[in-house]
């Protein structure tokens, strides 16, 4: 079974040495292949979709290369539908946008929407040596058929046949060039039979989950049905509907060749952006997609990693915080011991400078965590006062908003070590947003309560 580890680089993207030096430690940990989101990091011929720190063709050159001698297969992913915001963002392609006013969702029925996509492909094909693998995402495009004209024309042909009117020259065009593409599933799980046994041939689908299906946790989720609860095996939550036996097995009846997605880093729905990340949570999902693998045959697993949630989000945790994890989730699938984990990271000559990112990261989310406690106790206590204006007293609410002010103190003066320990990791540009994302908002509360 492939083991693929993903690789996201739309948010605190490695350096270029970095970048190069992973591989190593990604095989050392049992994956046999790394799924690479370059975004914005790739040298794209066209430089408004760059960022300022993209990849030279040359240090691309030179990670397909470290790969290689890991003995990594290199998956690139290539958005083709949903999350484009980087693409669709410059005004000169406005009209291929679902709706005028949103640059995340492609319209598949604009002139020229097909072709687009597939030049950013064969840009990342040029640079793939011996590709034989191209993810095309297309997951949570939540526009999908808002257009008039693609409502149209779902109403008249349906929601599966307008994916496939985008989906299918491109997947063709790939399979001509020995490219077998990849697709997330979430677009296609309320398909019907016939819509299923169309995709079947032409693209692997990758079924994504990263938690236990949970409505107390995540109320927005629908009911499950009968079908679903009685398939037996894990039931997971991936794109607002259950990924589980049931559903693994409409697709595999359906012809699809599946591979099943967890998460090590990112994928989080908590209510403020953690810095850490909960290595045993990840540990049981890793271990729910090696039981449906069990169940429901699978080509292949990938430990998602997001950088961002969205394109347009804060970012998530840095990769180099989270490598314990990383190394676990591969020990795990390979049928090895994750309490092999520190060994792994000491002979790859990582160890104590994971330990010490880990560290940090976890200093910044309890000030974090704790400066949050304490605004929000003293909005309470705001609250209070105004109510009943004979519980007003400046005792309380000046020790709150004391020790709010010593957790945005020991914020501040956490900042530079985050930069030192970081450094040579992560350009410190991206350090610094990562940052500011975090300790920004805090300022802005404190300034206010004060």
């Amino acid at each position: 079974m492939n083991r693929v580890l993903h690789l996201d680089l739309k948010g605190l993207p490695p350096t270029a040495a970095r970048l190069a030096a992973l591989p190593r430690l990604i095989a050392a940990a049992g994956y046999t292949a790394i799924l690479i989101e370059w975004e914005d990091q790739f040298p794209w011929a066209d430089a408004c979709y760059r960022s300022e720190t993209a990849y030279t063709p040359a240090e691309v050159a030179d990670f397909h290369r470290a790969a290689a001698a890991a003995g990594l297969e290199v998956i690139p992913l290539v958005q083709c539908l949903g999350h484009l915001e980087t693409f669709l963002r410059p005004p000169g392609n406005a009209p291929l946008r679902e709706l005028a006013e949103r640059v995340d969702v492609l319209n598949p029925l604009a002139p020229g929407a097909a072709d687009f996509i597939a030049g950013l492909v064969d840009e990342v094909l040029a640079a793939t040596p011996g590709c034989r693998h191209l993810h095309l995402g297309s997951d949570e495009a939540w526009s999908f058929a808002a257009n008039p004209a693609t409502a149209a024309y779902a109403e008249r042909h349906g929601r599966a046949a307008l994916y496939l009117h985008h989906a299918r020259p491109l997947c063709t065009r790939l399979a001509a060039r020995g490219v077998r593409p990849l697709l997330w599933h979430d677009m296609m799980a309320e398909w019907d039979d016939a819509g299923l046994a169309a995709i079947a041939p032409l693209a692997d689908l990758c079924a994504w989950g990263y938690h236990r299906y949970d409505r107390s946790r995540f109320p927005w989720l629908r009911a499950t049905t009968p079908a679903e609860d009685d398939a037996g095996g894990p039931l997971l939550y991936g794109g607002s509907h259950p990924v589980g036996p049931h559903l693994l097995d409409r697709f595999h009846r359906a012809g699809i060749h599946l591979w099943g997605a967890g998460c090590f880093r990112g994928g989080g729905s908590e209510p403020m952006h953690q810095d850490v990340v909960d290595t045993a949570e990840r540990l049981g999902n890793a271990r729910d997609w090696l039981e449906l693998g069990r169940q429901v045959p699978l080509a292949g697993l990938i430990a998602t990693g997001w950088a961002r949630n969205t394109t347009d989000g804060p970012q998530k945790q840095p990769l180099d915080a989270c490598l314990d994890t990383l190394v676990a989730v591969g020990l795990v699938w390979r049928g090895g011991d994750p309490g092999q984990t520190a060994a792994v990271l000491a002979a790859a000559a990582e160890g104590e400078r994971a330990a010490t990112c880990r560290a940090l990261m976890a200093r910044l989310y309890r000030h974090r965590s704790e400066a949050w406690a304490n605004a929000i106790r003293l909005r309470e206590m705001r609250a209070c006062h105004a109510a009943d204006p004979r519980r007003r007293s400046p005792l309380l609410a000046g020790q709150l908003l004391g020790y709010l002010r010593d957790h945005v103190l020991a914020l501040l003066r956490l900042e530079p070590e985050i930069l030192t320990g970081f450094a040579g990791l992560v350009p410190e540009c991206w350090l610094r947003r990562y940052l500011a994302e975090r300790l920004a908002p805090l300022r802005e509360e404190l300034d206010r309560l004060a």
